[in-house]
């Protein structure tokens, strides 16, 4: 069923969402100024330097919400229905990723996801683009029925995936092969023509994850971090450290990060230990709670959307937000192998806050132009 839009609704946001969003990132400004600036000025080292990622985070913040803000009052998003708009961004996304990978081989950097120093990460906005044009293809041709249809739409993602492999970043590789799958499979394929892509897709997810190296190495530490304690399961090992000293109620705002071992990427890819040592058990149950809500409210926008392509931009861009949400969280307790995937809305990264930020404009779009439909 295909829904029109007529005329102006009023600007209205989703308040839940919109309350959530904020109390966890000001949690999460929170948390970060009390890994840079509490023991440090508890030691009377304080200086400006401690507070720049507090800035860049607020600064990505204020502009992030400004920018969505944009999207969802004055963009429509059916603009993205559009073939122009959907294969420029897919150009812009694939140049992007090449450009990362002409910089990495020409400076001789085993490892480069960044551009501008580090400051731009496109493998966070190829997610975004990646579920726009899955969501745009599905619409179009009415479900992938033909295998013209689904060898396209299957080669587009594959191909992001293995330039963002090749960074390597496989966590972020496999994490738009599983949200791309679950498009497909929402948006109408028959099976004889689903199943050989499922198929491709686990080949190529199996061959990123049995490469040896450091993955082989991160799931064996995974398995038993005290076969390693001092190095590769050094981190898993001070991270459920960090719950344990947490407690009921927590150690208190920069005196659980000030009192025990150093544990690196404290302000990204751990945020949620510090957390857990700060905040306690009660701490880490109120930021759970909040993620849920999300996650919770976005299904129930979801659901209730009629036509196919909003509710596959809304599920796609939920599947990234939720499912960044478990991994982290998942990692940090050990329940899955380290993977650097960032806590949306409180690890620090500009790239992920910003892309994050968007993806809600985004929904908000979508929001805005079907409130009707959403009581």
């Amino acid at each position: 069923m295909e829904v029109t839009y007529v005329g102006k609704k009023p600007y209205t946001i989703d308040t839940i969402i919109a309350f959530s969003i904020l109390v966890l990132f000001l949690i999460g400004e929170i948390t970060i100024l009390s890994i840079w600036v509490v023991p440090a000025f508890i030691e009377g080292s304080i200086s400006l330097d401690m507070f720049r990622r507090v800035f860049m985070q607020g600064i990505t913040f204020v502009i992030g919400t400004f920018i969505a803000l944009l999207i969802a009052r004055y963009v429509d998003y059916r603009i993205f229905r559009r073939k122009e708009v959907i294969y420029s961004l897919l150009i812009i996304s694939v140049l992007s990723l090449l450009t990362v990978l002409a910089i990495k081989y020409a400076s001789g950097k085993p490892v480069n996801r960044w551009l501008l120093g580090s400051s731009l990460q496109p493998s966070e906005f190829a997610k975004i683009i990646i579920v726009l044009f899955a969501s745009n293809y599905i619409a179009r041709k009415k479900g992938l029925y033909k295998n013209s249809h689904i060898f396209w739409s299957a080669f587009v993602v594959m191909f992001h995936v293995v330039l963002i492999y090749a960074q390597p970043d496989k966590g972020m590789a496999i994490f738009i092969l599983f949200v791309s799958a679950i498009l497909f499979f929402m948006g109408g394929i028959a099976k004889k023509v689903y199943i050989p892509i499922l198929i491709a897709f686990g080949l190529l997810g199996f061959y990123i994850l049995s490469g040896g190296g450091y993955v082989e190495e991160r799931i064996n530490v995974w398995l038993d971090p005290a076969k390693d304690p001092e190095g590769k399961g050094y981190q898993i090992i001070r991270s459920l450290i960090y719950f344990q000293k947490g407690g009921l109620l927590g150690q208190g705002i920069g005196k659980g990060v000030h009192k025990q071992s150093y544990l690196p990427e404290l302000d990204s890819d751990y945020i949620f230990a510090v957390i857990g040592t700060e905040w306690g058990f009660l701490g880490t149950l109120f930021v759970l709670a909040l993620y849920l809500l999300i996650i919770l409210r976005l299904f129930f926008i979801t659901a209730k959307l009629k036509d196919i392509f909003p509710k596959l931009i809304v599920l796609g861009l939920t599947l990234n937000f939720a499912l960044s949400v478990i991994v982290n969280i998942a990692m940090t307790l050990n329940i899955l192998p380290p993977k650097g995937i960032a806590l949306p809305l409180l690890s620090y990264g500009p790239s992920n806050l910003l892309a994050t930020l968007i993806s809600f404009g985004i929904i908000g779009s979508v929001y805005i132009r079907h409130r009707d439909e959403l009581r």
